[in-house]
C-alpha cells in the first residue's frame, strides 16, 4: 500500500486554550506535505492531537493502515518520540530536531532567524533590544540562543529582564509590555517569536499609548503574513513537501537510508513596524 501517516501535535496554554501558533503555520505544513505525497499518488492519514493523547492517536493511525512512513509535526518530547517509533517504519520530524537514531528531520533555522533580526535592528541604531519568547521554551531552544548570540556579536548587553515567556495570545502580549514598560534601561525594540505574538504585541502596545515604530520596532518571528509587518520569514509550506520528500526517500532506500537532518533558513522581509529608536 502506498500509504503515509502525519501525527500534529496540538499545544494549549494554561488555561486549556489551543495555542494560535499552532493554527498558523499548521495548514501549510500539512497543505505541502499532501500536494507532495499526491504528486507519486502517496495517500496520507492524518490526526491532530493534544501532546497527551498524541501516543493514542498514533496507535490508531497504525490500526487504520498499513504505514509505509511517519511525518511528526511539531513533536519535541524524545521519550514520547522514542515511543512513538519504536516500530520500523521510516520517521520524519518536521518543525524539530532531536538527533535520534533513524530518525530524519526538517526543521526551520529559528537560531539564524534571531540573529538575523538582531543584526537587522542594531543597524538601524538600537542598543536595547528585547526577545518575547513562547512560554514553552523547551520546544524550540534555538530561537533563545540565536538572540543572545546575535546581542553578543552586535556588541550589545543582553539583560535577563528583556527576554521574556508568555503564552502567545493578547493576555502573554499585554505581559510583555507591561514588562517592556516596567524594565530600566527600557526596551526600544522587542524580537517577537512569530508573527502572530508580533501582531498582539503591536496591538497591546498601541493599547497602552506606545506608537509602533517610533517608540518600539516590532520583528515577527515567521508564521501567518501580517501586512506591514517586519519579520523574518520562510515558506511553511515547502517546508511540508520538503518532509514529505525527505520520507518518501527513507521508505525507498530502506535499511540503507542514512537519516538526514535539514535546517531551512529565513528570509528578513522589511515592513512598516521598524525605525531608528528617537534615543
Amino acid at each position: 500500500s502506498k500509504i503515509v501517516g502525519y501525527l500534529q501535535a496540538d499545544y494549549s496554554t494554561g488555561q486549556g486554550e489551543s495555542e494560535v501558533i499552532n493554527r498558523a503555520i499548521s495548514s501549510s505544513l500539512l497543505d505541502g506535505a499532501l500536494v507532495e505525497a499526491g504528486e507519486v499518488e502517496f495517500q496520507v492519514v492524518v490526526r491532530s492531537a493534544r501532546i497527551v493523547h498524541l501516543r493514542k492517536a498514533f496507535d490508531q493511525l497504525s490500526v487504520q493502515a498499513h504505514l509505509q512512513g511517519m511525518i511528526f509535526a511539531s513533536i519535541a518530547e524524545e521519550k514520547l518520540i522514542r515511543r512513538l517509533t519504536g516500530s520500523s517504519i521510516p520517521a520524519v520530524l518536521l518543525d524539530h530536531d532531536l538527533h535520534l537514531p533513524k530518525i530524519n528531520a526538517v526543521r526551520p533555522d529559528t537560531h539564524g532567524a534571531a540573529k538575523l533580526a538582531v543584526r537587522h535592528l542594531a543597524k538601524l541604531g538600537h542598543r536595547r533590544i528585547a526577545v518575547a519568547h513562547w512560554e514553552q521554551e523547551d520546544m524550540n531552544p534555538w530561537h533563545l540562543r540565536g538572540y543572545r548570540e546575535g546581542m553578543r556579536e552586535s556588541g550589545l548587553r543582553c539583560f535577563r529582564a528583556w527576554q521574556m515567556f508568555q503564552p502567545i495570545n493578547r493576555a502573554g502580549a499585554t505581559q510583555v509590555v507591561d514588562t517592556i514598560l516596567q524594565t530600566s534601561p527600557q526596551p526600544t525594540a522587542v524580537i517577537c517569536f512569530n508573527n502572530s505574538f508580533a501582531s498582539f504585541i503591536i496591538d497591546a502596545a498601541e493599547n497602552r499609548g506606545l506608537c509602533v515604530p517610533e517608540d518600539l520596532s516590532v520583528v515577527g518571528g515567521g508564521g501567518g503574513d501580517v501586512i506591514g509587518l517586519t519579520c523574518v520569514q520562510l515558506d511553511w509550506h515547502d517546508l511540508g513537501r520538503e518532509a514529505m520528500r525527505m520520507l518518501l526517500r527513507a521508505s525507498d532506500e530502506g535499511e540503507g537510508h542514512r537519516p538526514e537532518h535539514k535546517v531551512v533558513p529565513y528570509a528578513l522581509q522589511t515592513g512598516r513596524t521598524t525605525a531608528s529608536p528617537k534615543c
